[in-house]
């Protein structure tokens, strides 16, 4: 027969996986998403929004950035803050002439924006909604 305390053990891992297994399974957030008929890799994404990567092929690329999710963009992947990052592209967009990355404010509007424009590549703070899956292609974790 079994002890009091082994019962209980029992009882609780019981409790435990049903707990880990009901659990819905957690998204991937903070994505690198590029238009479905781009072909770059997770190395290109930070010459991309320092303006040092413009094209692939004959395709320009048109970066975005999405204010919901840039501090944590810039700082896990770019390593660099707001201030630097907005100091960085005045210099280029002054002295070079490059266009900065334009600036939308949601997950949404970079899904749309990349969806419908070749050579788009924006980040989101949370993965696409299953509806809209197929309109972008994932291209790592940041």
């Amino acid at each position: 027969m079994r002890s009091v305390s082994s019962q209980l053990r029992v009882a609780c891992l019981v409790v435990l996986l049903a707990w880990v297994t009901s659990a819905p399974a957690v998204a991937a957030t903070d994505l690198i998403v590029t238009h479905p008929g781009l072909d770059l890799s997770g190395n290109d994404v930070e010459a991309i929004y320092r303006g040092l990567k413009r094209f692939v092929g004959a395709s320009r690329l048109k970066p975005v950035d999405n204010l919901s999710a840039r501090s944590e963009f810039l700082k896990r992947k770019m390593g660099m803050n707001e201030t630097s990052y907005h100091v960085y592209w005045e210099k280029l967009t002054f002295q070079e002439g490059i266009p900065q990355p334009i600036l939308v404010r949601s997950d949404k509007e970079v899904i749309e924006y990349v969806a419908s424009n070749q050579g788009a590549i924006g980040y989101l703070k949370n993965a696409p909604p299953p509806e809209t899956r197929a309109k972008v292609k994932v291209l790592e974790e940041f």
